[in-house]
């Protein structure tokens, strides 16, 4: 009887061990972590973080100075006060191109008082877009602080309404320079952004500079440089997925035998929450759908449509006997195949521009370089065309011409 109590007693504890052992990270998954570490120092990061600096100020040096609260404020779990920011222009001339009439207003209407009473954050833009580096120098975390994005938007928006000053007093040459310009520059800084949110946000100026192209060169008659494909380092989400998955690997990593696991106010034993999660566990198991991300984001548009389809992109998942709450976890994640597909929609519109503009083919006469001519679909004022991906309830559209206007 006692040789079965010990022998049970041995079981027990080779079972409750082997429930505390977690796995050791892949060779994919040290690759990303890898990818994360030691940074670079980025001047283009810091100037922006400071970007909405008051005037008098430099904002690499006040984003500098954020960047040290924030560290602060991570490091001592305490609130660090920023000085007012400069006043965000706002009103109907940073309208979005999608909503009615936007354009039309932005080319009927003067705003020259809007670019001198907010010269500094137009001057401030053409700075950023000099830079040719940027990393961000923040941890990825659930409650990061970006950088003020809003800001550089409606900067941004300045910087096209200076164009379009320059159209409307006949300059039509040094309109269609400065959109060039600042088309350039943009698709430098995209390609050098390492969040979603930076590299969508400048593919929107991109679309925006694009539609008033369209338009200026559909009124002036004039042809069109041939604009170049989207580039590997413009498409690319090898940066962006690195963060990603540093944000998941800090986020598995803090759960880890925190007692407070399933309630806020919950003091479960260590080990009892490393029964049912296990973070490198859960940490593999995203790593082959970020992988995936990289390599879709490089295919040519017609690739990476037909891949979508064949190689969706599914729930990441762990071991429910092993890593219960791991796997409920890692189930949960965005949908990114939307954000790539944003970008291949843009180089097929980039295709399509130049059919019109540059090798000047009439609309009706253009061929969609991946889909049947029948799909798609011309109005008075615009093109539009299928996605890659199914299911876009908003087909990419380059804008023809202005809406007539209504008696």
């Amino acid at each position: 009887m006692k040789r079965l109590v010990v022998f049970f007693s041995i079981a027990l504890v080779a079972i409750a061990s082997l429930t505390q052992l977690d796995d050791e990270l892949t060779p994919e998954a040290k690759q990303l972590l890898l990818q994360q570490q030691n940074p670079p120092s980025s001047n283009a990061y810091y100037y922006a973080l400071g970007f909405s600096a008051q005037a008098g100020n430099d904002p690499k040096t006040v984003g500098e100075q954020r960047f040290l609260a924030l560290s602060q404020t991570t490091a001592e779990g305490q609130e660090n006060s920023a000085q007012p920011p400069l006043l965000l222009p706002e009103g109907e001339p940073f309208c979005r191109f999608s909503q009615p009439q936007c354009l039309e207003y932005l080319l009927t209407h003067d705003n020259n008082g809007l670019l001198t009473q907010h010269s500094l954050l137009l001057n401030r833009f053409r700075h950023f877009l000099t830079f040719n580096e940027y990393t961000t120098q923040t941890l990825p975390d659930a409650a990061e602080e970006f950088v003020p994005y809003r800001y550089l938007n409606h900067a941004a928006r300045l910087a096209l309404i200076e164009a379009i000053q320059a159209y409307q007093q006949g300059a039509v040459v040094v309109a269609e320079d400065k959109l060039t310009q600042q088309f350039r520059q943009i698709r430098r800084a995209m390609a050098l952004q390492d969040t979603v949110i930076g590299k969508m946000l400048m593919l929107s100026w991109l679309n925006d500079i694009l539609d008033l192209h369209s338009v200026i060169l559909a009124q002036s008659g004039r042809r069109s440089h041939r604009l170049s494909r989207l580039t590997q380092a413009e498409k690319s989400f090898s940066d962006i997925i690195a963060r990603e998955f540093m944000l998941s690997y800090r986020l598995f990593r803090q759960l880890d035998k925190r007692p407070d696991f399933f309630d806020e106010q919950g003091e479960l034993p260590g080990w009892l929450v490393r029964i049912v999660f296990k973070p490198n566990m859960s940490v593999n198991a995203i790593t082959p759908g970020l992988y995936r991300l990289q390599r879709l984001s490089l295919l040519p548009p017609n690739e990476f449509a037909a891949a979508v389809r064949h190689e969706p992109p599914g729930k990441a998942r762990s071991s429910m006997l092993r890593n219960y709450a791991g796997h409920v976890l890692v189930g949960i994640s965005a949908d990114f195949d939307q954000y790539l597909a944003r970008l291949h929609d843009f180089d097929i519109k980039l295709m399509m521009f130049n059919q019109l503009y540059h090798w000047q083919q009439s609309a009706d006469a253009l061929t969609h370089p991946y889909f049947n001519k029948q799909q798609l679909r011309k109005t008075e004022t615009s093109l539009c065309f299928p996605s890659v991906i199914e299911n876009n309830r908003q087909p990419p559209c380059l804008i023809l011409a202005l809406k007539p206007a209504t008696e």
